[in-house]
């Protein structure tokens, strides 16, 4: 097999500082008494002691925290984080001075004496904390550094990069860019010669994998390993950036950083339609945006003057935090703790600062305050957001404030509204006296709205009537089946009816002779029964019927004609007024607020007992396609039906009564067009357009400022009224440019400044390590005084400045990284570095390193053939065991309280579009240590578990894909199993690993899947089982044995070392 390590390979974690050369000093001596004991023999003092590079570390690690920057927390007046307070007389008054460091004479300072001491109950720091002892060697350090003066240098990472001139090297024909120039710089001082260029197959591999996530194919192999030309590694570079698929594999590390999921996380975790954001950020890398605007519109896309839908879209990345709607939450509370994950994520995934350390006092390590904190939290607690949200599913989709993002069909649609609409807001607009004059009440009727005394339908059971006062008084708990009367008029629904039903209003007979019955048919959203989710109601009327009630007596009275606000002819009315079921009438297409009217044939006039309307429907009518509210109203109309709304009087008319007579006014004058149903019916659609788009959650200002103060201990309860706080960034750093808004786009803008000097660094830092396994600093998500120093400084900072000259351009960064002789070199195992640098900090040679869990998934889908590489949208469920989401969720009937995988090509959907559940990540992902997504992640941890091979052996995706990958290789390779089987396992090699086996492997494969061959063939039963796997069936046309045989050695390829792994 090819040489490598482990199949999932070991974390070592070590940082090599470099060589240190000799000098020979009176005042180290040959140790500490107080200091731990038995220097390494090999340690000798550097001839110039850096504090940044030496002492810093030693004082973070084990002093700081109680005598460093959080003032809550120094235990004395001894402070060591700044060079002043370390000068500063520590004696009590009268007695002779005391300081903690005095420059040039290490025997006269308190930290040599108290790091040293020979009483542990004296030494620092104390052996009862958790904080690291002082080594000898460390001592010695200190002890120099005081000798020479003990100067402070400001934390090399809060001083902005400036760009170092290029190392000259001897070996300059080995080095392809500056890149190299600066690795090759340490590796010659330290006499290491760098790793030869790996072969052809690993390159185009390497490159694939690390710029798409996705394998590939042997016929782009071939091609490359048999272009013999200069550029042919170019081309392959640029080919690969130039793919839809580079935009995934790039976001893949982002979305951790962002903590993107498809659920609210926090109690119910209900699902969420965050995935536009992700597809931004797809088509961000795609497009390759530059990495400052990446960051301005994610901070404050809203801000940006006349915002785009999709800039807008881009906030989304400051609402992926968890949101709250368990009962009895207190909504201060979450409200504090949605802005301080903000500002927190914010602070890990663009500056590589662990700002939450400060929320409840000043950072313990870094400059960064109390007061610091809560100016940056004033940025983002702005939002017109509530504490605790709704358990309704549909809500939980998107939390006010939120976008629509339309279908680009929908997006068509949207716009022909959208003219409709803005041509009939033209028309409200206007002033002047051309204006139509809307009719006063000269043909107004004097309408007497109805009591309802019982409702009876003959297909539904209807509960007893309940009658409140007013819409606030309606009762949440009432049952579906009840009927609500609202101050005895206004009739409410809680149920729809049955299928070709009939309901029979009853009211009290009207007080005064009409000869006009007038319905008022209302969709008022809000109201029990009613809620966003309602589709377009399509109330068919196929029969009316009016009915005067008189003791015993029935009167039927006869309705010769009907009217509609709508607009609708009055044939179209009488079509449902005779017995013909067939004949009806839509009366509720569109979903519009409007009245129709019934006319009478005779007026009644002597009018005594109950009146009746009964209204026959065609169809089931259930509650979604259902007008939630009813008013009928008796009149006597002695002025015809052609302006119907003017029969309304002036007082009684609505906003769209105007609406429609202003247009019939402008039809009048010949001004427009429209007719007032076109708008009706637009505003409809526009809402169930509304309806079916997918929302996402976004940011939004307010009009005005919300108070911030500084929370005492970070309590939401606690504010300190005398420490306002108002909208500034940390003083450790220059301020926001004076001519910045004070606001997140201001904030953005501070945060991609030259002067900043960690967002460059930060961003060049993680796309090193997304491609050289750790980044130059390898604490990526801590750049703070905790954090290691880079491995090259000059190479780092020389990036960071290129980077922002060169327009943020992330494309030419990573063509950068990859186009170098760095990262081409073989990851062969080389015993002299195993030792020197075993986490391969020096970069001598290739990173060896396990695919993240999403790129082992697609590497496997690939190879079978199965994978579905549609870009975008909703996120998928493929297989997972059963049970998983019902164990670690409070209600079962909840959107992510049972999981229902999906059906077909979704089932093979790349694993960047796998279900995020927080509460329960893919198992997949999780057991290849991807996060839960709760909190911002800048670097997923290593780990080797059993779990691992037993899932890639047993999971029922990978067992698909094996025995999908085997059918493909029968059909490739098509012959007898004795006569093809070599070659079908060399073709599977090639598809998952990217390499032709050697004659001695092959041979060991062969023999393996013989004997798999008879295992099958004396147990066909269990052949028939193990390709019984996954929802696509097997090809019935190949035979079972072999195939079975194939299928299982190919789940042990899919296993092996080299598939999982980046070369």
């Amino acid at each position: 097999m090819k040489l490598g390590l482990q199949w999932s390979g070991m974390l070592v974690v070590l940082l090599i500082v470099g060589s240190c050369s000799k000098a020979d000093h009176s005042d180290a001596g040959s140790g500490d008494a107080g200091a731990t004991s038995g220097t390494d023999p090999s340690f000798s003092l550097p001839e110039t002691v850096s504090f940044n590079q030496h002492i810093r570390p030693i004082l973070s690690d084990s002093c700081f925290a109680c005598h460093g920057p959080d003032v809550d927390n120094q235990l004395s007046p001894f402070r060591l984080d700044t060079e002043e307070a370390s000068r500063t007389n520590l004696a009590k008054e009268g007695d002779p001075p005391r300081y903690g460091i005095v420059p040039g004479k290490p025997e006269e300072s308190l930290l040599i004496e108290r790091v040293t001491h020979e009483d542990v109950a004296i030494r620092m720091p104390p052996v009862s904390g958790n904080k690291k002892a002082i080594t000898a060697e460390q001592a010695a350090l200190l002890r120099k550094w005081i000798a020479d003066g003990a100067k402070y240098e400001k934390h090399w990472a809060f001083v902005a990069p400036e760009k170092p001139a290029v190392p000259t090297v001897a070996n300059a024909s080995w080095a392809q860019n500056d890149v190299d120039r600066f690795v090759l710089a340490k590796l010659e001082t330290m006499q290491i010669a760098p790793s030869p260029e790996a072969d052809k197959e690993t390159l185009i591999r390497r490159v694939s994998m690390d710029l798409t996530g996705l394998p590939p194919s042997p016929a782009e192999i071939d091609a490359f390993v048999t272009d013999e030309s200069d550029v042919a590694y170019e081309a392959l570079v640029d080919r690969v950036m130039q793919s839809a698929h580079y935009g995934e594999r790039m976001a893949i590390d982002w979305l951790d950083s962002a903590r993107y999921a498809d659920t609210n996380a926090v109690h119910v975790d209900l699902e969420r339609s965050s995935w536009p954001w992700r597809d931004w950020v797809i088509r961000a890398f795609n497009e390759n945006m530059p990495y400052d605007q990446f960051i301005t519109e994610q901070i404050a896309g809203d801000l940006l003057p006349d915002a785009t839908v999709e800039q807008k879209i881009a906030t989304a990345f400051n609402r992926n935090h968890g949101i709250n709607n368990e009962g009895g939450t207190i909504p201060e509370e979450f409200l504090v703790e949605y802005a301080v994950d903000r500002v927190s994520t914010m602070g890990s995934a663009m500056m590589g600062l662990t700002l939450a350390c400060a929320r409840c006092h000043d950072h313990k390590f870094d400059p960064i305050t109390q007061d610091d904190f809560f100016s940056l939290f004033s940025f983002f607690n702005n939002i017109p957001e509530k504490g605790l949200e709704s358990q309704n599913e549909f809500q939980a989709l998107a939390y006010k404030p939120f976008i629509y993002v339309y279908t680009d069909e929908q997006k068509k649609t949207k716009e022909t509204l959208d003219g409709i609409l803005a041509e009939f807001d033209s028309l409200k607009r206007k002033k002047g006296p051309d204006v139509p004059k809307l009719p006063g009440d000269e043909k107004a009727v004097a309408w007497e709205a109805l009591t309802l005394k019982k409702v009876h339908s003959d297909k539904a059971k209807m509960a007893t009537i309940v009658k409140v006062k007013t819409q606030k008084g309606l009762k949440r708990n009432i049952r579906d089946t009840t009927v609500l009367i609202e101050d005895t008029k206004r009739i409410h629904f809680r149920q729809g009816v049955g299928k070709d039903a009939a309901l029979d209003f009853t009211f009290k007979a009207p007080a005064t002779p009409f000869n006009v019955i007038r319905v008022e048919a209302l969709i008022a959203a809000g109201r029990p029964g009613r809620n966003e989710q309602i589709r377009d109601p399509e109330t068919i009327l196929s029969g009316v019927e009016v009915s005067l009630v008189t003791g015993k007596k029935t009167q039927r009275l006869e309705v010769v004609t009907g009217h509609s606000t709508l607009g609708a002819s009055g044939e179209s009315i009488v079509a449902a007024l005779d017995d013909d079921k067939a004949s009806v009438w839509n009366w509720g297409a569109g979903a519009m607020d409007h009245h129709f009217f019934l006319v009478l044939k005779e007026p009644v006039t002597a009018v005594k007992g109950e009146l009746v309307v009964r209204l026959h429907y065609r169809g089931e009518q259930i509650r979604a396609k259902f007008y939630n509210d009813f008013i009928f109203y008796a009149g006597n109309n002695q002025h015809g039906y052609a302006a119907p709304i003017a029969l309304i009087p002036a007082k009684q008319r609505l906003g769209w009564h105007k609406d429609a007579l202003l247009i019939n006014g402008w039809n009048a004058k010949r001004q427009t067009k429209l007719r007032f149903r076109d708008v009706a019916q637009a505003r409809s659609q526009d809402g169930t357009l509304k309806k079916t788009a997918t929302r996402c959650m976004v940011m939004e200002e307010k009009k005005d400022i919300t108070p911030t103060y500084v929370l005492d201990r970070g309590a939401y309860d606690a504010p300190l009224e005398e420490r306002p706080r108002e909208r500034e960034t940390p003083s450790v750093f220059p301020p926001m440019p004076e001519d910045a808004p004070k606001n997140r786009l201001g904030l953005a803008q501070w945060l991609v400044s030259k002067e900043n000097p960690l967002t460059s660094r930060v961003a060049v830092n993680r796309f090193w390590q997304q491609i050289f396994e750790h980044g130059i600093v390898k604490t990526s998500e801590d750049f703070g005084l905790q954090s290691e120093l880079p491995s090259h400084p000059g190479l780092l900072d020389y990036l960071a400045v290129d980077f922002q000259e060169n327009g943020w351009d992330v494309k030419r960064l990573m063509k950068m990284m990859v186009m170098s002789a760095t990262y081409r070199q073989s990851s062969q195992l080389r015993p002299d570095l195993q030792e020197l640098d075993p986490d391969n900090r020096l970069l001598a040679q290739a990173s060896r390193y396990r695919f993240p869990a999403e790129v082992i998934r697609d590497n496997a889908l690939a190879a079978s053939g199965l994978l579905n590489d549609t870009i975008g949208g909703p996120s998928v469920r493929p297989y997972q065991p059963a049970g998983l989401w019902r164990e670690k969720t409070m209600r079962a009937s909840a959107s992510t309280g049972t999981y229902v995988r999906d059906e077909g090509d979704k089932l093979y959907r790349r694993g960047m579009y796998t279900f995020w559940k927080q509460a329960v990540p893919p198992p997949q992902m999780e057991l290849f240590d991807a996060p839960s997504r709760e909190n911002c992640t800048i670097k997923r941890r290593t780990t080797i578990t059993p779990l691992q091979a037993l899932m890639l052996m047993n999971d029922e995706t990978y067992l698909e894909l094996s025995r999908e990958l085997a059918t493909r290789l029968f059909k490739e390779v098509e012959g007898a199993w004795e006569d093809q089987l070599s070659k079908r396992i060399e073709t599977g090699l090639r598809l998952t690993t990217g390499r032709k086996p050697s004659t001695e492997e092959l041979g060991t494969w062969i023999q393996f899947s013989e004997e798999n061959l008879k295992r099958f063939s004396e147990s066909p039963e269990n052949a028939k089982s193990f390709l019984s796997y996954g929802e696509k069936p097997r090809d019935e046309s190949l035979p079972e044995l072999e195939l079975a045989a194939l299928t299982y050695t190919m789940s042990a390829v899919f296993n092996l070392d080299e598939t999982i792994t980046r070369d």
